[in-house]
C-alpha cells in the first residue's frame, strides 16, 4: 500500500507541474504525457498486486474439510494406514461445554483453548443483541462465563451437525505450538487456574511420590510428561476428542497460521459480519519456542503419539515444526 501512496504522490506532482509550465508556456502536454501514463500504470499495477496478495485461497477451506472427511472414512476401515490410531474414531461424542452457538446468524463453533478462544468469544458477544443479559452473566468478570449460557444441548448440537442452514467451524492451531502456549500462559504464571489445580499433582523429572509445590516452576518436560500421564484440561485437550470432527459435518476449520484471512472468511460466510468484526490473535509462544530445545526426542515422541490424530486430521508436521526451531527428531511414517 505504501508504494501506491508513493505512486499517487508522484502523479499528483505531474499533473501540478503540468498545469503550471503549461501557463507559462514552458513545454506541451505531449511532452508531459509519457511519463504521466507510465506512473498511472505503476500505480495500477500496485493496486491490482495489493488485491491479488490479500485474497484468500478458499479451495484451501474444502479441501481441509474433505481431507478430514476422508481420514475420517479411513479411520473405520482396519485395512487403511491409520487403522492403530488407539481406536480414537469410536470414541467421539459431543460435549456441550466445548460448543457455543450464535442465534443472530445460526453459527455453531467448537471451542479449542489457546487457539483464540477469548477473542472469539468477545466476537460472539458483540453480535449478540441481548447484550444487557450477558451484562448481568458476566458480572465484570471474564469471557469464558458465556459459554455455559451459550452452549445448546448436545441433542441440539447432533441435529445441527448435519443441518445445512447452521454455519459450523473450528479453529486449530499446531498441537506443538498450542501446548507451549498452554505452558507458557498457564504455567510461567503461577497466578492461573490451571497452574493451582495442577502443580502439586505434577511430578518431578518423573519420579513417583516427588511433586512440584505451590509457588514452583515445573521444566516445560515435567509439563509435557504429565499430559502423557493424563493431566486433564480444556487447555490442552485433543482437539479431535473436543470437536468431534468425524460427527459433526464442519463447514470451515480454520488454522491459527491462516492469519486474519480465515477470520475474514468465516465472518463473511456465517454472516456474522454484518454486526461486528474481530481481528486475530497474537502467537505469543514464538516468544518461549527454544524450550523445545531442552526435551529429548523420547518425550517428543510420546507427544506426538498423544496428539497423534489431531496431527493427521489437521494436516500439521511435528517434524516440520521442530526442524524450523533446529529440532531433530524422527517420527514415523505419519507426521
Amino acid at each position: 500500500m505504501a508504494n501506491v501512496r508513493n505512486k499517487l504522490v508522484q502523479v499528483t506532482v505531474i499533473l501540478s507541474m503540468l498545469i503550471v509550465c503549461k501557463q507559462v508556456g514552458l513545454l506541451s502536454l505531449d511532452s508531459w504525457y509519457p511519463q504521466l501514463e507510465q506512473s498511472l500504470q505503476i500505480s495500477n499495477q500496485g493496486n491490482e498486486n495489493t488485491h491479488q496478495e490479500n485474497d484468500f485461497d478458499v479451495t484451501m477451506i474444502t479441501e481441509r474439510t474433505e481431507n478430514i472427511r476422508n481420514i475420517c472414512q479411513k479411520l473405520k476401515d482396519e485395512k487403511s494406514e491409520y487403522s492403530g490410531i488407539n481406536g480414537q474414531q469410536t470414541n467421539q461424542k459431543i460435549e456441550k461445554l466445548f460448543f457455543v452457538k450464535e442465534p443472530e446468524t445460526n453459527t455453531l463453533f467448537c471451542l479449542n483453548f489457546k487457539v483464540g478462544i477469548s477473542s472469539w468469544l468477545g466476537l460472539f458477544y458483540n453480535v449478540s443483541q441481548s447484550k444487557e443479559k450477558l451484562d448481568e452473566i458476566l458480572g465484570g468478570g471474564k469471557l469464558y462465563k458465556l459459554i455455559k449460557h451459550l452452549s445448546p444441548s448436545e441433542s441440539q448440537i447432533m441435529k445441527d451437525s448435519t443441518n445445512m442452514d447452521v454455519f459450523k467451524f473450528m479453529a486449530v492451531r499446531n498441537p506443538l505450538d498450542r501446548v507451549l502456549s498452554a505452558y507458557a500462559n498457564r504455567f510461567v504464571e503461577h497466578s492461573s487456574g490451571q497452574y493451582k489445580k495442577h502443580i502439586t499433582k505434577m511430578k518431578k523429572n518423573g519420579e513417583e511420590g516427588v511433586y512440584y509445590k505451590m509457588g514452583e516452576l515445573p521444566t516445560f518436560s515435567d509439563f509435557l510428561q504429565y499430559i502423557i500421564d493424563g493431566g486433564e484440561d480444556a487447555h490442552w485437550k485433543t482437539y479431535w476428542s473436543a470437536c468431534s470432527p468425524c460427527v459433526v459435518n464442519y463447514n470451515a476449520v480454520i488454522k491459527l497460521e491462516d492469519g486474519q484471512p480465515a477470520i475474514d472468511y468465516v465472518l463473511q460466510k456465517s454472516g456474522m459480519i454484518k454486526y461486528a468484526k474481530m481481528n486475530g490473535a497474537q502467537n505469543k509462544s514464538s516468544k518461549r519456542l527454544d524450550e523445545y530445545k531442552k526435551v529429548s526426542c523420547e518425550l517428543l515422541r510420546k507427544i506426538y503419539k498423544f496428539y497423534q490424530l489431531d496431527f493427521i486430521l489437521f494436516d500439521f508436521s511435528a517434524k516440520t515444526y521442530l526442524e524450523n526451531i533446529n529440532v531433530y527428531c524422527e517420527f514415523g511414517d505419519i507426521n
